[in-house]
């Protein structure tokens, strides 16, 4: 049995996740939608593929000519396609979410000449606060550089957070290999003071620091459905680089066929909103 080759674009809800069984033997390719949108203000991606086999050589195929839009309420966000990256829709304005509001996607593409239209829905969980970050070296992982979180928790029912980590601008945990998801079983309360959000190996040189070096804390608070995605497609990806080029597939998915009706094709893909908040602190090693 050939499974799916399913691309999925970077980084970082309310709808009920379903789990899709991703057989290809002789079926058309699956439609693979991703896309998310957080509290920074920008121009926030959707990406719209079709799935490849999975020994191909080739990329996944984009989806061109879609009708994307996310909505909230009565707003609606028209998105358009960029122009340098086929299958990629970006909206007119850049757009914000506001934590505690739900948005939803919808797309529609031509297959066969015939409209087919897929949703999805998140609710952005509530914010957290990071008040500072502390650079030191490690105690316990030998030649590490520990990057301690300070600050509090948003008051959701329960939380889900990942931790990223930026040198000097550039991201340094874009892997899905390098993703690091925590829930409240991680901390005791409801404040950070001092907690392990990442390490950085001063053995290996991607992430080795030097002194006036800028590192920056990113911390998202994920719902519990985009995090459990996330967690699978780390599982069944394992080592993937850049993060979502390996083959994540029969993983949840929260994008759903809603025309035409009949059609059963498979679909994959999520799309998710979400708070981030960023923190950052000049290396200044001990003498």
């Amino acid at each position: 049995m050939n499974t799916a080759r399913l691309l999925l674009p970077a980084l970082l809800l309310a709808a009920c996740t379903a789990r899709v069984d991703i057989r290809l033997d002789e079926s058309a390719p699956a439609i693979v939608i991703h896309g998310y949108i957080t509290t920074d203000t920008a121009r926030h991606p959707v990406t719209i593929s079709r799935s490849t086999a999975y020994f191909a050589v080739t990329p996944p195929p984009p989806v061109r000519g879609a009708t994307v839009t996310i909505s909230r309420g009565h707003d609606t966000f028209p998105f358009v396609e960029d122009d340098t990256l086929p299958g990629t829709y970006r909206p007119v304005t850049p757009i914000a979410c506001t934590p505690g509001a739900t948005y939803t996607l919808a797309v529609t593409v031509s297959e066969n000449g015939t409209p087919a239209t897929y949703t999805a829905s998140s609710t952005a969980p509530l914010d957290s606060e990071i008040d500072s970050i502390e650079l030191r070296p490690s105690t316990v992982f030998k030649n590490s550089v520990e990057v301690l979180g300070h600050g509090t928790l948003p008051d959701n029912e329960k939380n889900f957070l990942s931790f990223h980590l930026y040198r000097d601008g550039l991201h340094l945990t874009s892997r899905l290999e390098d993703l690091f998801i925590v829930d409240d079983s991680y901390f005791k309360q409801k404040e950070m003071h001092g907690v392990l959000c990442q390490l950085l190996d001063q053995e290996t040189p991607a992430t080795t620091l030097s002194p006036g070096d800028v590192v920056t804390l990113r911390v998202d608070v994920l719902p519990e459905d985009y995090a459990r995605f996330l967690q699978q497609a780390r599982q069944q990806a394992r080592g993937s680089n850049p993060i979502f080029s390996g083959p994540p597939a029969n993983i949840s998915t929260n994008i759903t066929r809603v025309s035409p009706a009949a059609d059963t094709s498979p679909v994959a893909g999520f799309f998710a909103a979400f708070p981030t908040r960023k923190k950052s602190a000049v290396y200044a090693p001990l003498p």
